[in-house]
């Protein structure tokens, strides 16, 4: 084999390791910038919902959740149950305290609450990606916590 040959046989393997591992960066890179740009969806989800309850918004509500205490039979009446509870207590969201990603479609928010029946309360809510591509988060599977201070920054 000629140098020159072996010169251009080392230039395209170069050129295939280097392209191969600027492809694997680059595929790295897309899926996790899609996990960041996903996290932030799903906090803008969160934000939306008790958005909606502190304004008693019972149409958004019903819109950035899905509510496993109903079957489908039972949606409908979902709206009037939701007016009929912020008569009395309304959550309002202090802190997202962090969102830990699952798997492509399922994230869990831990978030600081406080209501009037139970002070400050950490909860873990499930937030799924829908069919739609909407961020969703499922109310009647939160896990409560009532040791806030492991919570707290630094604490």
């Amino acid at each position: 084999m000629s140098r020159r040959r072996k010169f251009l046989m080392a230039g395209v393997l170069t050129a295939v390791i280097v392209l191969g591992g600027g492809s694997g960066y680059i595929l790295h890179s897309t899926s996790t910038n899609a996990s960041q740009l996903d996290e932030k969806d799903v906090e803008q989800s969160v934000l939306n919902y008790f958005n909606a309850i502190e304004s008693k918004n019972v149409d958004d509500m019903v819109k950035y959740s899905i509510d496993t205490r109903y079957s489908t039979e039972q949606e409908a009446s979902r709206k009037p149950d939701y007016q009929e509870i912020m008569k009395s207590d309304i959550a309002h969201l202090n802190d997202i305290v962090k969102i830990e990603q699952n798997d492509e479609k399922n994230f869990t928010a831990t978030l600081n609450v406080y209501t009037e029946d139970t002070g400050d309360i950490i909860l873990k809510f499930p937030v799924t990606l829908t069919d739609d591509g909407s961020w969703k988060i499922i109310i009647g599977q939160s896990i409560q916590y009532k040791d806030i201070d492991q919570y707290k920054v630094g604490g």
